[in-house]
This record gives C-alpha cells, sequence and structure tokens, in this order.
C-alpha cells in the first residue's frame, strides 16, 4: 500500500479533469497462480470504505510476472494498492487446447457409424436367414423323389405339376404332357428322342 497526499502550499489540492493524471510507481505482489488474472490499480475510498478501481489506471500492458507497474490516478490524495481482477482471456499466453473435446467428438462417431453397420449387418443376417428357410423343406425331397419316379425303361416320367422342366440340349425331341386329372397334383410328360 503506498499512500498518496499532495498539497499546494499546505493546503489539499485537487487535481483538474484536464491536468495529466498523477503517475505513481508501484510493486506488484506474488502473481496469482493461473493466468485468469491481470493486475489492477486500486484506491482506498473513505467515502464507502472500500477499494476502487474508479478513476486509476496501469500505463501501458502488463506481461505476467512484471514487478513494477505505474498506476495512473485523477486523486491528489489516496492509499493506493496493487490488486488482481479476474480476466476473461489470459494475458502474454499461449492458447489453451482443450484436447478432449476433438477426441470424444471423433469417437463418438466413429462409434456411431460402427453400430449403424452392425445393425444392418444382423438385419442382413436375418433377412438371408429368412429366404433361407423360405424354401419348403419338400424341395430336398422333391429331388430325392425325383430320381425315383424316372422310369428309365419305358421313358415315362411323373413329375409334380409346379415344377416340370425340360431341357433336351441339342438333340431334336418332341415332348407330349398328358393331360392332369385334378384330384392328381402331378402329371405325366412323354419324352421320345430322336436324331
Amino acid at each position: 500500500v503506498k499512500a498518496v497526499d499532495i498539497r499546494q502550499c499546505g493546503e489539499p489540492t485537487q487535481l483538474l479533469d484536464t491536468a495529466e493524471p498523477l503517475a505513481i510507481a508501484m510493486q506488484v505482489p506474488l502473481w496469482s497462480s493461473g493466468s485468469r488474472w491481470e493486475p489492477a490499480c486500486l484506491r482506498f475510498d473513505a467515502d464507502s470504505a472500500e477499494w476502487s478501481s474508479q478513476g486509476v489506471s496501469i500505463s501501458g500492458d502488463v506481461a505476467q510476472g512484471t514487478n513494477n507497474v505505474t498506476c495512473l490516478s485523477y486523486f491528489a490524495k489516496g492509499a493506493y494498492t496493487i490488486g488482481f481482477l479476474p480476466t476473461d482471456e489470459p494475458k502474454n499466453a499461449l492458447p489453451s487446447l482443450e484436447t478432449g473435446t476433438g477426441l470424444v467428438q471423433t469417437s463418438t462417431t466413429l462409434m456411431g457409424v460402427l453400430i449403424i453397420c452392425c445393425c444392418a449387418a444382423q438385419i442382413y443376417c436375418c433377412h438371408a436367414c429368412r429366404l433361407r428357410n423360405a424354401f419348403p423343406k419338400d424341395m430336398e425331397n422333391a429331388v430325392d423323389e425325383l430320381d425315383e419316379r424316372i422310369n428309365h425303361e419305358d421313358g415315362i416320367t411323373s413329375w409334380p405339376a409346379h415344377s416340370i422342366s425340360l431341357d433336351l440340349g441339342p438333340q431334336r425331341a418332341s415332348a407330349q404332357a398328358a393331360p392332369q386329372d385334378e384330384a392328381t397334383p402331378s402329371g405325366t410328360l412323354m419324352v421320345q428322342g430322336g436324331e
């Protein structure tokens, strides 16, 4: 704390607003830890009985760790000190990087994509299983029955009505389907090969 009392001919004096401010050299106490604080000149206001920064300021910019500053005041009498006030941005410090922000966003995005891919794969597998099970079990038996129904000796083949398929390849052939009885689910097909 530094007390200042300027008198003119032994009488208290008042500085005019047009006059240059009074320059008071002050020593800065130990800086607060962290860079979110800045030094400020304070004057004790006897009327309100508290420290105030009104009417006083620091000359120029103050780098962190500075030991001496110059306070500018328009008051000829008062007690002055240096205090620390919070600041929005740190002075003369590198901007701090919030390290977790980008990593959290990236990992959240990747997890979302991974979950969507897993759900799509599960839906595809379920759909494929349903299609595979959609073929009747009789289809497997139909192949076995087909071998049993073919009688190679007389050339007569019995096929289920809904599954007649014939490929004769390069041979010339004539095919004739027998009329189907509505009571029987299969028809008879006569195949005769020729040259």
